[in-house]
C-alpha cells in the first residue's frame, strides 16, 4: 500500500467515525475529530466554529435521523487531506425538517493527535 493510499484508508475511517458520531450527536467524538480552529460554511452560507457545531449537538437543534453516503473522493496533500462527499441527510435543524442531496467538502489536517477536520463546506443539491 502506498503512502496515499493508506492516507485515503485513514480518512475513510475518519469520515465514517464522523458519520457515527452525527447520527448520534456524539459531542465527546466530535469533539476528537474537529479541530479547535474548525471553520465551516453551512447550505445557507452561515459560518460554523467547533464550539457552535458542538452546542448544536449538545442542545439538540441539530437531530440527523439518516446519513448515507452515496459519493466520496480523497486527495491527499502534505499534511492534509480534502474530502469530496455525496449524502442524503434527513433529520431537523433549529426545529425545522430537512430531506435531500448534500456536497461537503471537508479539509482533514495531520496533527500529532491525528486526523482532525480544520474546516468544511456544505451545499444542498438540488
Amino acid at each position: 500500500m502506498n503512502h496515499n493510499s493508506k492516507i485515503e484508508a485513514e480518512i475513510v475511517a475518519c469520515e465514517q467515525q464522523l458519520y457515527t458520531a452525527q447520527l448520534s450527536s456524539n459531542v465527546s467524538l466530535l469533539q476528537e475529530l474537529l479541530s479547535d480552529e474548525l471553520i465551516f460554511v453551512g447550505p445557507s452560507g452561515e459560518i460554523f466554529t467547533k464550539q457552535m457545531d458542538l452546542e448544536l449537538h449538545r442542545s439538540g437543534s441539530i437531530n440527523m435521523t439518516k446519513l448515507e453516503p452515496k459519493e466520496q473522493e480523497i486527495r491527499c496533500l502534505n499534511g492534509a487531506a480534502v474530502a469530496v462527499t455525496k449524502i442524503f441527510l434527513a433529520g431537523t435543524f433549529q426545529g425545522v425538517s430537512f430531506a435531500g442531496d448534500f456536497r461537503y467538502t471537508r479539509i482533514w489536517h495531520h496533527t500529532e493527535k491525528g486526523w482532525r477536520i480544520i474546516a468544511g463546506h456544505c451545499s444542498a443539491i438540488a
